[in-house]
């Protein structure tokens, strides 16, 4: 199992996220950062998820700043066969 969080506008430090995953699992947190939450870091983190992995999420925000980013990230994990958990929403 792995967490992800990622800079959110409401939770900049990804502190909430972190805080609301540790209160269901203890695992291994991956953190997204760069210049403007570049789409690239997510994608490329996404590429070193082994199939069949569970990521946890405190919420889908994580995988995009729009409706859009968040579907194609979430067809990158689908077609991989990551598992998601979200914690929220």
């Amino acid at each position: 199992m792995i967490g992800l969080v990622r800079p959110l506008n409401h939770d900049s430090d990804c502190q909430k996220q972190v805080t609301l995953i540790n209160e269901h699992h203890q695992l291994m947190i991956l953190r997204c950062e760069g210049e403007e939450n570049s789409k690239s870091s997510l994608e490329e983190m996404i590429q070193l998820l082994v199939p069949e992995e569970e990521l946890i999420v405190a919420t889908v925000e994580v995988f995009g700043d729009s409706n859009e980013e968040i579907k194609q990230n979430l067809k990158l994990l689908h077609d991989r066969n990551i598992y998601i958990t979200c914690l929220s929403d």
